[in-house]
């Protein structure tokens, strides 16, 4: 018995086919049901002849040995270290054999942990999360094709087509690996798919095409089977995986529901879920309440010793109100301090001494302070962001490099701190 088997509340397929031009399959995939919840991930092997296949195999392998050795509390932190962990695996497994010698591999995870997705990502294998019969790619990938992409050299269309689209700048087996963890996870609803996938799928199949299938709303393995297939008569070019996860809610009762099929699933309480009280949400509920304790027993604590440093005459000068958190950016091509700066509305002093940096080269991984990362929803637009987070429109525009006010569901939004006077100093 797991942590997570009770809350299960989706059905999922997993496929992997050779395509019709590869000598054999280097992909490789795994889905395990954990103590620290349900884990879905997705390699893709490079390095030809043994090598990218052993890659991948030992990617899924060391992910599953991570996350079955021992409880972790925080998810986020978990899927970036078993990542890392892999990534290790491999670096000293292509020691052992020559005919190894710089094996890597992509990787495309997920964990669902309380009806809550969690997701990383390192080289050019992809999650989609497909709700409101819209398909949303949620990783960018770490690739020379995406950097022309955001440069503006290329648009989405050219880059499907790009004769380099398959050279990656990040990927397990590299020393320097990066790892793309989620900023924000997401709770799936009733008929909402996530979909991970090699670029066997995405080079043969154009995501308008993907989208158009998951909106048939079928099973999980029909879609999968149908969109392998798909791939192959469009040539078959490269090895195909795909996971398809299904979403069904449990959170509202409903009359006509069978309860036999409830009861089918074994932990599920049929009594929770008529009162709409499932466990997750108790849980959260108890977790809020400690929280809002230890928010008031902080604040007294505060005040108290505000008190203490105000009797003692040491003066404490506040030069900013605003909450904020580290976003990490890193450097893709020739730029300036003073520009990234701007960008942000951050003072090019303060940016420099929090990265300890007087000059920037490619490849440098920055600190940036912002208020959020804000994820676009259906109906969202730059005045409801400008009013839920303080700003001006103006600053969000710049932070994004924006050049109009058209937003993308599912595109990533920088929020950025509000005043430049008032932006953080460091005494």
């Amino acid at each position: 018995m797991t942590k997570t088997k009770s809350l299960r509340n989706f059905d999922f397929a997993n496929i992997t086919d050779k395509g019709l031009i590869r000598a054999k399959n280097e992909d490789y995939i795994g889905y395990f049901d954990t103590i620290n919840g349900h884990i879905f991930v997705l390699s893709d092997g490079m390095g030809g002849h043994r090598g990218g296949a052993v890659a991948s195999q030992k990617a899924v392998e060391s992910i599953k040995l991570y996350f079955t050795s021992k409880y972790y509390p925080n998810p986020l932190e978990a899927i970036n270290d078993s990542i890392e962990f892999a990534n290790h695996q491999i670096i000293s497994k292509s020691k052992t054999d020559e005919q190894l010698f710089l094996m890597g591999a992509t990787i495309v995870l997920i964990l669902i942990r309380d009806d809550i997705v969690y997701y990383a990502h390192a080289g050019d294998s992809s999650l989609y999360y497909f709700t409101n019969n819209k398909l949303i790619k949620l990783t960018k990938d770490h690739s020379y094709v995406q950097q022309l992409i955001d440069d503006n050299i290329i648009d989405e269309h050219e880059a499907w087509m790009h004769p380099r689209k398959n050279e990656l700048y990040n990927a397990l087996g590299s020393p320097n690996l990066l790892v793309d963890t989620c900023i924000s996870p997401l709770v799936p609803l009733s008929d909402d798919y996530i979909l991970l996938c090699s670029d066997g799928l995405t080079n043969m199949v154009e995501n308008s095409t993907i989208q158009n299938i998951l909106s048939e709303n079928s099973k999980p393995y029909e879609i999968a089977k149908k969109l392998t297939d798909l791939a192959n008569e469009e040539g078959g070019e490269d090895n195909i995986s795909i996971q398809l996860i299904k979403f069904f809610n449990l959170e509202l009762y409903d009359e006509n529901l069978d309860e036999n099929k409830i009861e089918n699933t074994n932990d599920f309480n049929i009594d929770y879920y008529k009162t709409g009280l499932t466990k997750p949400l108790i849980n959260s509920i108890i977790v809020t309440a400690c929280i809002i304790l230890v928010f008031v027993f902080f604040n007294i604590y505060m005040f108290y010793n505000s008190n203490k440093t105000i009797n003692n005459t040491v003066k404490v000068e506040v030069k900013n109100k605003e909450n904020f958190k580290l976003y990490k950016y890193l450097v893709t091509k020739k730029i300036k301090i003073e520009d990234i700066a701007n960008q942000f509305n951050i003072k090019t002093e303060y940016f420099k001494k929090i990265n300890k940096i007087d000059t920037l080269k490619i490849g440098d991984t920055l600190e940036i302070p912002i208020k959020a990362i804000h994820l676009i929803q259906q109906n969202d637009e730059m005045e409801i962001l400008r009013w839920m987070y303080n700003t001006n429109i103006h600053l969000i525009m710049n932070a994004n490099k924006y050049y109009n006010l058209n937003l993308t569901v599912g595109q990533k939004i920088y929020i950025p701190l509000s005043n430049y006077t008032d932006s953080i100093t460091i005494f």
